[in-house]
């Protein structure tokens, strides 16, 4: 009986130990497992960020065109595709979207977009002197898109003089301090479409928020309508840039 017993027991730890090593063999399995989808995740949204940027840097209005800092490696591998398949990607670009409203510029706007076209015909002409390459036509492509978007929008440029403006009122090209229900201080810029910047303060005149600020007086009381709630500010300040 007591042999028996002892077998049993035997018995049970083996299984025990088995189904111990089976869990162990599985977490590993699966934790290798887990360790390499997180890192391919990791990787793929590294790639993805940086395409994203680069897309839209040809794609926004002020930025700077699609492909016109992208090697011929980094294009092939973006795209994926064929020489045949390039050369009618190029046919088939479509033209950048010009905005609706008036092209109002600073004087600093205005020549923001000359420099930019002008460094888009030099580089047009240096991919146009260069070697024949798989993604030449396509890269001259995009670069033409983008000398006709900045000679586009030069051409409806319509220069604002900040001297013109009532000093102590909000108009555009101002420099605008305002101060929000909690004590927080901000600076905005109003400046034209292609110039605005909103990491660095610089707003469109065509925004919610320079509207809410254009006609403002110092001590106004102000509404910034925003998709994640109104605002409340008081204009603190108003100076226009040195030369006006």
């Amino acid at each position: 009986m007591g042999e028996i017993v002892n077998l049993n027991r035997y018995r049970k730890r083996r299984a025990r130990a088995a189904a111990e090593s089976h869990a162990v063999e599985q977490r590993a399995r699966f934790g290798r497992t887990k360790a390499a989808r997180d890192l391919a995740r990791s990787e793929t949204a590294r790639a993805a960020r940086a395409l994203q940027a680069k897309e839209l840097q040809g794609t926004a209005p002020g930025s700077r065109p699609l492909l016109l800092g992208m090697s011929e490696e980094e294009v092939m591998s973006r795209a994926f595709v064929s020489e045949a398949e390039l050369e009618s990607g190029a046919e088939a670009l479509p033209e950048l979207p010009q905005s609706s409203h008036p092209n109002y510029v600073t004087p600093m706007g205005l020549r923001l977009l000359e420099e930019r076209l002008a460094e888009a015909q030099a580089h047009h002409q240096r991919l146009v002197d260069a070697p024949d390459g798989p993604t030449r036509e396509l890269r001259l492509a995009h670069i033409a898109r983008e000398i006709r978007y900045l000679e586009a929008r030069i051409e409806r440029a319509i220069p604002v003089d900040p001297a013109q403006s009532p000093p102590d009122e909000v108009a555009f090209g101002a420099l605008v301090e305002v101060v929000d229900m909690k004590g927080v201080k901000r600076r905005f810029a109003i400046v034209g479409e292609d110039e605005a910047d909103a990491e660095h303060g610089k707003v469109s005149w065509a925004s919610p928020l320079a509207r809410a600020l254009i006609g403002a007086e110092v001590g106004d009381h102000v509404t910034w309508h925003r998709p994640a709630g109104e605002i409340e500010l008081v204009i603190g300040k108003i100076s226009y840039p040195k030369g006006r």
